[in-house]
């Protein structure tokens, strides 16, 4: 590895960090589960809160839990995310789960498989007494979320670095929110994460594949534009924004969930 790489790594690691003590994800005593799916983003976040845990003021436990769905022809090598796990020294349960997609279209699929893997990662995480449960998400995530609920929904919201749950019983924690998709590629290539064996054929049909292609026109356009946009979620003035009567706008703090697929 040279020069330029191990400074990447180090910086990818930093930014990491960031985040976490911006959005005070992780407290000493926390017990997090980290959901992983075989893709980059989720060995990459568990590869960096596995090293952080070594030498982190905040001491906590980890676990990753690996959903798998029986009808989905999305395959992972699970023989090479147990190995993997074990380099880390973090213990990893794979949970395999059967579920009826007949009365979904095609358009659907992902958002009900989805659903089904978040309730069984919520579920588990009870069993198992965790108090934060990690997700791999990263800025284009949480900026092609935010887009497609303005245009599907008509509502501003995104994905929260720290999301409490269930009367805060357990938090939802993104520490890759400050992380491009182009960052998690280059840390998976310098890893030598696999890629999957066998993509999901219903990848390719969502809003968010469409999403992506329009903000990476936009981008293209007026360089610099994701990184602004994303920036704007935590630079709103409500002064500024088109409220005729601000008493009867809808101000919500209940995280209203996005239903993006």
């Amino acid at each position: 590895m040279n020069k330029k790489e191990k400074k990447f790594l180090q910086q990818f690691h930093a930014r990491a960090g960031a985040c976490i003590r911006e959005h005070n994800m992780i407290e000493d005593g926390d017990r997090l589960m980290v959901g992983v799916s075989g893709g980059k983003d989720s060995l990459a976040l568990l590869k960096t809160l596995a090293g952080r845990k070594n030498f982190s003021e905040k001491h906590y436990t980890l676990i990753a839990v690996f959903v798998d769905i029986i009808e989905i022809p999305y395959k992972t090598d699970v023989l090479w995310l147990r190995n993997f796990c074990k380099t880390l020294d973090v213990p990893l349960h794979v949970k395999q789960i059967s579920v009826n997609f007949s009365k979904t279209n095609k358009s659907s699929t992902c958002f009900y498989c989805a659903w089904h893997r978040r309730k069984t990662l919520f579920e588990f995480g009870k069993k198992k007494d965790v108090n934060k449960i990690a997700l791999g998400h990263h800025r284009g995530d949480a900026l092609e979320t935010m887009m497609l609920n303005m245009v599907s929904h008509g509502t501003l919201s995104s994905m929260p670095g720290n999301l409490p749950m269930f009367g805060g019983r357990v938090n939802l924690i993104r520490p890759l929110l400050n992380h491009t998709d182009d960052q998690t590629t280059e840390f998976a290539r310098l890893m030598d994460f696999p890629l999957t064996n066998k993509p999901c054929p219903y990848e390719d049909n969502t809003r968010r594949i469409q999403i992506g292609e329009m903000l990476h026109a936009i981008e293209e356009q007026f360089p610099g534009a994701r990184k602004n946009m994303f920036k704007s979620m935590s630079q709103i003035y409500l002064d500024y924004l088109p409220i005729a009567d601000p008493d009867s706008a809808v101000i919500r703090d209940d995280r209203v969930r996005e239903k993006n697929r």
